[in-house]
Formats: structure tokens, sequence, C-alpha cells
């Protein structure tokens, strides 16, 4: 339905087109719509998964040992069971996330920051984010933005080779523009992008937008820049609103 919406919606852009053409167009965009719920259902299985298993089972040997007479390892092993909570916790957010409607999305996306600064206790690098406090963009732009910082800060920690990073996020004229700049970071020679960097850069064309990765040096200082840049369609919000729904 939302490809034929779309299709509508820009009618003059298909009116010299034929009839067959047409249709082979509408008929990739249901074939595409299939694809996107089909891999959604697929991620959502996997998803249940771990909620109901894996972490259920982690969370009941956290209560048993708990309960269990001391020994001597007792300490060490809650600590790696509550890590491991929190870790599948943040996962499963990440890929579904649940913004808090009490605040900000600001504050949603600094509160993410601060979790993953946690959980990767810092490692001594200083970040300055830049958001106004006023901004908003609706669904599903608001989730994918959460993602996409998740992912971009998860990779900081666990590659990172800088001490400071800028991470600024602004709305322009219905588009959204996303820049994290690594001073100090460099890109390794022959190193490929992570998984999560690759799943990224799907995520973003699959709203149209644009993902790169850029290095450059600012006087001696060497940088490494990631830029996101998704234009914002009412379309897509429609799309979500519905799917949201089903």
């Amino acid at each position: 339905m939302s490809a034929f919406f779309v299709m509508v919606s820009n009618y003059f852009n298909y009116r010299d087109l034929s009839r067959e053409e047409i249709g082979n167009l509408l008929s990739r965009g249901r074939e595409n719509l299939l694809l996107d719920k089909y891999a959604r259902l697929y991620s959502e299985k996997n998803t249940r998964f771990l909620h109901d298993m894996i972490l259920q089972d982690i969370i009941l040997v956290q209560k048993l040992v708990q309960k269990a007479p001391p020994f001597s390892e007792r300490e060490q092993v809650l600590e790696i069971l509550s890590n491991d909570i929190k870790k599948i916790r943040q996962e499963l957010n990440a890929y579904d996330p649940i913004l808090s409607p009490r605040v900000s999305l600001n504050n949603n996306y600094y509160g993410l920051i601060k979790d993953l600064e946690d959980r990767y206790q810092n490692c001594g690098i200083l970040i300055d984010f830049t958001c106004s406090e006023d901004f908003f963009v609706p669904g599903p732009y608001d989730r994918f933005l959460y993602k996409t910082l998740y992912e971009l800060v998860s990779n900081l920690f666990k590659h990172g080779k800088g001490d400071y990073v800028e991470i600024h996020l602004e709305e322009n004229q219905k588009e959204i523009h996303l820049s994290m700049t690594n001073y100090g970071d460099y890109l390794e020679e022959g190193a490929g992008r992570s998984t999560g960097l690759k799943l990224l850069d799907f995520e973003t064309k699959r709203l149209d937008g644009v993902f790169r990765v850029e290095e450059g040096r600012e006087g001696e200082e060497k940088y490494l820049a990631f830029y996101v840049n998704v234009p914002i369609k009412k379309e897509r919000i429609y799309e979500d609103y519905v799917n949201r729904r089903s």
C-alpha cells in the first residue's frame, strides 16, 4: 500500500510511462516491502529468542547464585552475569529502541551515550555531544538515529584511537545531519568496516540517505569522521505508522 501511495503522490513523475512499466514499478515496490517485512520478522524471531530464552536463563542463574551458599568466586560470577544482562538488554533496545516519552530525544540520545561509556568503561575518550534540546524527528527517524548513535559510539569505543570526539546532530530543511569526528583517529591500512557499520550503511540506504567515512587532518592531528545524511519523507513516516500498528 505504501508503494502505491508513493506512486500516486508522484504521479507526474510517471505519467509518460506505459501501463506495463508502471505495473513493473508497483511489483518491485511490493517485492521490496515483502523483503523488508521478511527481514523484520526474522530479526524479531531472533530477538524474541534472545530475550525469552537466553536473557531469562541468565537472570535465573543470577538469582540461583544469589541464593546459593557463599563460594570463593561468587562475586566475580555475579558481576559477569550482571554485565551480560546489561549488554543483552542494550543490544535488544538497539534493535528496536524504546524511547522514553518523558524526556526529549536529545536526552534519550545523551543517555544512550552515557550508558555506552559505562559499558566500555569510557577508555579515556571525551565525547562532546551537540544537539538542540527541542530537536525532534518522527518515526522511523527517531529510532534510526538511536541505532546509528549506538553503532557509531560502540565502534568508537571498540576501535577508536583518539581521545576527543565531537558528535553533532541537527535537522535542517527536512534533512537529518549527523556527524561524529574522532580527533587523533585514523584508518589502519587494509582495515574494512565492522559488521555494525555495514548494517548502518544498509539502514541509511533504506531511508534513501548517505553514510560516508572520511579521513582528514587538522594541523598536525589526524581525524576520522563519520557522516550520516537522511532526508525526511512523508511516505516513510506514513509507512512506519502503518507498520507499527499492523
